[in-house]
């Protein structure tokens, strides 16, 4: 958000309006995600429905994925209007944090449903997902260290010293 839809720098107030607005967008993410979950158990409670859901939630989560370029494109093309240092228009705010909404019911989809079979697979409970979570973590982990590039030691320490993030 702070890059794409506010066209900010690292670093700027625009920049961090952007990251708050898109801490705001996960905020209401996970409240229509809390909400799905308990309609997908209601919607998917035949093994064929299963499916159609399964189906139509990953059509869903397409489109998705394209707005975020259409609204991407539509904060560019009017950027100059509303000025480098100046927030969007509030229509291209409420259309990115409505985005970040309707992102929730794809993510209930898969936390609800995919979750079930790994857990009877295992015996029951939570157990399955946390380990098989804590085994992606720390393969990521290893890969972070292993396989991303690090930054120039003026540019650490620069953001160190002034207290700014890397996103």
């Amino acid at each position: 958000m702070g890059k794409e839809v506010y066209g900010g720098n690292v670093g700027t107030k625009l920049y961090d309006q952007g990251v708050r607005a898109g801490a705001l967008g996960l905020m209401i993410n996970s409240i229509v995600l809390g909400f799905a979950s308990l309609g997908v158990q209601f919607l998917a409670h035949k093994p064929r429905q299963v499916k159609k859901l399964w189906g139509v939630v990953n059509f869903l989560f397409a489109v998705c994925l394209a707005m975020t370029v259409l609204i991407t494109k539509l904060a560019e093309h009017r950027r100059p209007s509303f000025g480098a240092t100046n927030s969007p228009p509030m229509a291209i705010k409420v259309g990115a944090l409505a985005l970040f909404a309707i992102l929730g019911i794809p993510l209930a989809m898969v936390v609800s449903v995919a979750s079930g079979p790994w857990n009877h697979l295992f015996g029951g409970g939570n157990l399955p997902a946390f380990v098989l979570g804590a085994v992606a973590a720390a393969v990521s982990g290893v890969l972070s260290l292993v396989m991303l590039p690090s930054p120039p030691d003026d540019v650490t320490t620069t953001k160190a010293m002034t207290g700014k993030g890397f996103h």
